[in-house]
């Protein structure tokens, strides 16, 4: 079964960061399986409602820690996160109560707040490792978190491995396009000198055997020269 991540965030704080995460881990396990508000959310759909219902159905609930996570709405009134009816604290609460995996992200330098300075209900945030989320190192540090949640052994990035994978996809294709290419060429050609398909001449098992071939060395010829074009960019 498929890993189901919710990603909890302040808008006015870690918005730009959590919308390219969110399309990351969309890219990794679809959108079906990470909850992002602003995608998620359909029309009519009673807001805290559908929150509930999908951080009960998450296996990790992403925290996004920013530098304003802990300002007040006014200046000189609590902390956002003092309302009762924060969402953001509700997120978390909700999460901690279903033992979901609390995972907070640090973005772009941000502290983990001491203990003492949270509500009660959502304090134990504050002992859970954190890891960073930094603009410029974005893609390590998204791949960290990923395999992190996915339970994956470092290596690659993941992205690269995915594009890595599209790029052998179109090589393959390329080679192939050009080997089917050549193969209408030379039946054209042997049809238009001998006046008889190339069957005719060698046999149905033989043609058979021959498009195959030739289909093949195209398909490796593409994956020669894209590997090539990989090594040299």
């Amino acid at each position: 079964m498929a890993q189901k991540v919710f990603i909890n965030y302040r808008r006015d704080d870690t918005a730009p960061a959590a919308g390219r995460l969110y399309d990351r881990f969309c890219l990794l396990l679809g959108k079906r399986n990470v909850f992002f508000d602003v995608d998620t959310i359909g029309p009519g759909e009673h807001f805290e409602a559908k929150i509930q219902s999908e951080i009960g159905k998450s296996d990790t609930v992403l925290v996004l820690i920013g530098r304003k996570w802990l300002e007040p709405a006014q200046e000189g009134k609590q902390p956002r996160l003092h309302d009762d009816g924060d969402l953001v604290r509700a997120e978390i609460r909700a999460g901690l109560q279903r033992n979901s995996r609390i995972m907070p992200l640090l973005v772009d330098g941000a502290q983990m707040p001491k203990p003492e300075l949270l509500p009660a209900d959502i304090r134990q945030i504050a002992l859970r490792n954190a890891l960073s989320l930094r603009h410029e190192s974005f893609d390590s540090d998204v791949d960290h978190i990923a395999r992190t949640v996915l339970g994956m052994a470092p290596g690659a990035l993941l992205w690269d491995q995915k594009g890595s994978i599209g790029r052998t996809i179109k090589s393959a294709v390329f080679g192939a396009l050009l080997a089917a290419i050549f193969l209408f060429v030379v039946a054209l050609a042997h049809s238009y000198l001998l006046k008889r398909p190339i069957s005719a001449s060698i046999g149905e098992a033989q043609t058979t055997f021959f498009i195959a071939a030739i289909l093949i060395l195209g398909v490796l010829f593409g994956l020669l020269r894209g590997s090539r074009g990989q090594r040299a960019g």
